[in-house]
């Protein structure tokens, strides 16, 4: 009996040495593993750095478009409320010419009133609600002179401002829709980044169930 059982024992020997190799080879594998995931959580970590960091530029970027939208929106009405005011004074002041082409005082006088009335009162807004003192008859006399002779040389000057005015706006718009298309590339940019660094981050959950439950398995042996 004893010759029947002895070649059996190598063949436990053998089995346990391979078997031995195979979890070496394993843990060598696990650990090999382990180590690209650690330079890929290292390597997720730095993208989603780079994300925040983009998240903040896009912020910044944002608030600087509203505030520039908000400086664009106030000086549009002001360029407005000039220019409404520039034409109602060239309208005053040609009615007032063609009043004394017709010898029409009494309503030259009128229109130079309300003349006098409208600048005052853009003058008033220019000194942010500072009140003026009453005028005299001889310093409204020369009021109306003045007018007059303004439409000789104001009403071209004001219609220059606006143009460059309008110049400068369009040119601000379109930086403003540059930036805006800037921004909606680095957002797609972003969206892709964390979309990959998700998908990482479920493989690395999924690699660390299967290498717990290789472990368990390992120690029930």
């Amino acid at each position: 009996m004893d010759l029947m059982m002895k070649p059996l024992a190598p063949c436990r020997n053998v089995s346990k040495s391979k078997h031995r190799k195979q979890r070496i080879k394993r843990e060598r594998e696990r650990r090999e593993t382990m180590e690209r995931l650690k330079t890929d959580m290292a390597e997720i970590g730095e993208g989603q750095k780079r994300i925040r960091e983009g998240q903040r530029e896009i912020r910044q970027k944002f608030e600087e478009i509203e505030s520039e939208c908000r400086s664009l929106r106030e000086e549009t009405m002001n360029i407005t409320r000039q220019s409404d005011y520039n034409q109602n004074r060239i309208n005053l002041m040609f009615n007032i010419l063609k009043a004394r082409q017709d010898s029409d005082f009494a309503r030259a006088d009128h229109l130079t009133r309300l003349l006098r009335e409208e600048m005052e009162k853009q003058e008033q807004g220019g000194k942010a609600g500072l009140e003026k003192g009453n005028q005299s008859a001889r310093s409204s006399h020369l009021f109306r002179v003045s007018a007059t002779m303004d439409l000789m040389i104001k009403p071209f000057a004001p219609r220059r401002s606006v143009s460059k005015s309008r110049h400068r706006k369009q040119q601000k718009l379109k930086k403003r829709r540059e930036t805006m298309e800037r921004l909606k590339t680095d957002m797609v940019e972003i969206g892709e980044g964390q979309k990959r660094i998700r998908e990482g981050q479920r493989e690395i959950s999924k690699f660390e169930r299967l290498n717990q439950n290789a472990a368990a398995s390992e120690r029930r042996r």
